[in-house]
Protein backbone atom coordinates (compact mmCIF):
# COMPACT_ATOMS: atom_id res chain seq x y z
CA UNK A 1 0.00 0.00 0.00
CA UNK A 2 1.63 3.62 -0.44
CA UNK A 3 -0.42 5.25 1.97
CA UNK A 4 2.74 7.39 3.12
CA UNK A 5 6.08 8.36 1.16
CA UNK A 6 7.92 7.88 4.56
CA UNK A 7 6.42 6.12 7.57
CA UNK A 8 7.17 6.93 11.13
CA UNK A 9 7.44 5.13 14.16
CA UNK A 10 3.66 6.97 15.52
CA UNK A 11 4.53 5.34 19.45
CA UNK A 12 3.69 7.67 22.15
CA UNK A 13 0.14 7.91 22.84
CA UNK A 14 -1.16 11.11 21.61
CA UNK A 15 -3.19 12.04 18.75
CA UNK A 16 -2.33 10.13 15.85
CA UNK A 17 -1.45 12.99 13.05
CA UNK A 18 -0.85 11.48 9.26
CA UNK A 19 0.87 14.71 7.12
CA UNK A 20 0.68 15.65 3.36
CA UNK A 21 3.88 15.45 2.10
CA UNK A 22 3.60 19.22 1.31
CA UNK A 23 3.63 20.43 4.84
CA UNK A 24 7.62 20.46 6.28
CA UNK A 25 8.35 18.00 8.97
CA UNK A 26 11.51 18.81 10.98
CA UNK A 27 14.23 16.55 9.82
CA UNK A 28 12.62 14.98 6.82
CA UNK A 29 12.81 16.63 2.93
CA UNK A 30 9.57 17.76 1.51
CA UNK A 31 8.66 15.78 -1.75
CA UNK A 32 5.63 17.33 -2.71
CA UNK A 33 5.42 13.57 -4.32
CA UNK A 34 7.86 14.42 -6.76
CA UNK A 35 11.22 12.39 -7.32
CA UNK A 36 12.49 15.17 -9.15
CA UNK A 37 11.86 17.58 -6.02
CA UNK A 38 13.02 14.51 -4.05
CA UNK A 39 16.40 14.55 -5.26
CA UNK A 40 16.86 17.86 -4.54
CA UNK A 41 14.98 18.42 -1.46
CA UNK A 42 16.93 18.78 2.13
CA UNK A 43 15.58 17.89 5.24
CA UNK A 44 13.20 20.72 6.97
CA UNK A 45 14.75 22.74 9.14
CA UNK A 46 11.72 23.40 11.38
CA UNK A 47 8.06 21.86 10.99
CA UNK A 48 5.25 24.19 9.13
CA UNK A 49 3.58 26.39 11.80
CA UNK A 50 0.27 23.96 11.50
CA UNK A 51 2.01 21.08 12.53
CA UNK A 52 4.08 22.74 15.33
CA UNK A 53 1.14 23.85 16.71
CA UNK A 54 0.27 19.95 16.56
CA UNK A 55 2.75 18.67 17.78
CA UNK A 56 2.89 21.28 20.66
CA UNK A 57 -0.88 19.59 21.40
CA UNK A 58 0.64 16.46 21.68
CA UNK A 59 -0.54 14.48 18.44
CA UNK A 60 1.93 11.90 17.22
CA UNK A 61 3.32 12.18 13.45
CA UNK A 62 2.56 8.83 11.67
CA UNK A 63 4.62 10.38 8.45
CA UNK A 64 4.39 11.88 5.00
CA UNK A 65 1.49 10.84 3.46
CA UNK A 66 1.28 10.28 -0.39
CA UNK A 67 -0.42 12.71 -2.84
CA UNK A 68 -0.83 13.40 -6.58
CA UNK A 69 2.48 14.69 -7.82
CA UNK A 70 3.03 18.34 -7.04
CA UNK A 71 -0.46 18.03 -5.97
CA UNK A 72 -1.54 18.61 -9.72
CA UNK A 73 -4.59 15.97 -10.19
CA UNK A 74 -7.56 14.15 -8.52
CA UNK A 75 -7.20 10.88 -9.34
CA UNK A 76 -5.02 10.20 -6.39
CA UNK A 77 -2.12 8.61 -8.50
CA UNK A 78 1.26 8.86 -8.39
CA UNK A 79 3.27 6.88 -10.51
CA UNK A 80 6.97 7.54 -8.27
CA UNK A 81 5.42 6.08 -5.24
CA UNK A 82 2.54 4.45 -5.98
CA UNK A 83 -1.42 4.97 -5.41
CA UNK A 84 -2.89 4.60 -2.25
CA UNK A 85 -5.28 2.16 -2.04
CA UNK A 86 -8.94 2.92 -1.79
CA UNK A 87 -10.56 1.38 1.18
CA UNK A 88 -13.83 0.94 0.08
CA UNK A 89 -12.93 -0.04 -2.92
CA UNK A 90 -9.22 -1.68 -4.05
CA UNK A 91 -10.17 -1.78 -7.95
CA UNK A 92 -11.31 2.15 -7.74
CA UNK A 93 -9.01 5.63 -7.66
CA UNK A 94 -8.67 7.12 -4.01
CA UNK A 95 -9.30 10.88 -5.53
CA UNK A 96 -6.42 13.19 -4.73
CA UNK A 97 -4.39 15.12 -4.40
CA UNK A 98 -4.49 14.43 -0.49
CA UNK A 99 -5.39 10.53 -0.98
CA UNK A 100 -2.64 9.45 1.21
CA UNK A 101 -3.88 11.44 3.98
CA UNK A 102 -7.19 10.35 3.44
CA UNK A 103 -6.40 7.12 3.04
CA UNK A 104 -4.21 7.02 6.27
CA UNK A 105 -7.40 7.96 8.12
CA UNK A 106 -9.56 5.38 6.59
CA UNK A 107 -7.73 2.45 7.35
CA UNK A 108 -6.87 3.79 10.97
CA UNK A 109 -3.43 4.20 10.29
CA UNK A 110 -4.18 7.81 12.08
CA UNK A 111 -7.04 9.41 13.98
CA UNK A 112 -6.63 12.51 11.61
CA UNK A 113 -4.69 13.80 8.98
CA UNK A 114 -3.44 17.36 7.12
CA UNK A 115 -3.94 17.70 3.45
CA UNK A 116 -4.34 20.86 0.87
CA UNK A 117 -7.27 22.12 -0.73
CA UNK A 118 -7.39 24.15 -3.44
CA UNK A 119 -9.62 22.86 -5.68
CA UNK A 120 -11.24 19.68 -3.50
CA UNK A 121 -8.11 17.90 -2.74
CA UNK A 122 -9.33 17.08 0.44
CA UNK A 123 -13.09 16.78 0.02
CA UNK A 124 -12.60 14.50 -2.77
CA UNK A 125 -10.47 11.55 -1.36
CA UNK A 126 -12.66 11.90 1.78
CA UNK A 127 -15.61 11.41 -0.12
CA UNK A 128 -13.89 8.30 -1.88
CA UNK A 129 -12.52 7.02 1.36
CA UNK A 130 -15.85 7.09 3.23
CA UNK A 131 -14.81 9.46 5.56
CA UNK A 132 -15.33 13.67 6.30
CA UNK A 133 -12.85 16.17 4.98
CA UNK A 134 -12.64 19.99 5.71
Amino acid sequence: MATYITRLDADGGGLRLAVKDLIDIQGLPTTAGSRAVADQAEPAAADAPCLAGARASGAVITGKTNLNELAFGASGRNEHYGTPVNPLDPARLPGGSSSGSAVAVATGDADVAYGSDTGGSIRVPAAYSGITGL
